[in-house]
């Protein structure tokens, strides 16, 4: 499998069982937001930890596609470290989903081939209220 066959593989899935979700960076001292629309698998881990009165807030495994992230030039700003892919979220972005705003807690890239190729990405992301 070629990499453009693993993206075109997770894009069709995504397209098939994913929700639209927004991924957002605020960038520069002046914290601009820079947002992307995307498709996403979001799915919650474990059980739901108990706030107050009653609120719970659950964890969330995320999977996004290259796909838009890149054809919309997100987040438009250099990485943070040398070797990190600025397409892969960091720690603080959020994912704006129809439950409500989710917040990066960590996320990796995944590559594929030589010269590696980022083909899928993976995020645990917090603060989904029920």
């Amino acid at each position: 499998m070629t990499p453009s066959d693993a993206i075109a593989d997770l894009d069709r899935e995504l397209a098939e069982r994913g929700e639209p979700v927004r991924l957002q960076r605020l960038n520069g001292a002046a914290r601009i937001p820079v947002t992307v629309e995307c498709l996403a698998f979001v799915t919650p881990r474990a059980q739901p930890e108990a706030l107050v009165d009653g609120v719970l807030q659950r964890d969330y495994d995320v999977v996004l596609s290259p796909t838009a992230i890149t054809a919309a030039g997100w987040p438009g700003a250099a990485p943070r470290f040398r070797d990190q892919d600025p397409r892969v979220p960091i720690k603080g972005d959020r994912i704006l989903t129809a439950r409500g705003p989710l917040t990066v807690q960590v996320a990796f890239g995944r590559a594929m081939g030589v010269p590696r190729t980022l083909v899928r990405i993976d995020a645990i992301a917090g603060g989904g209220l029920e």
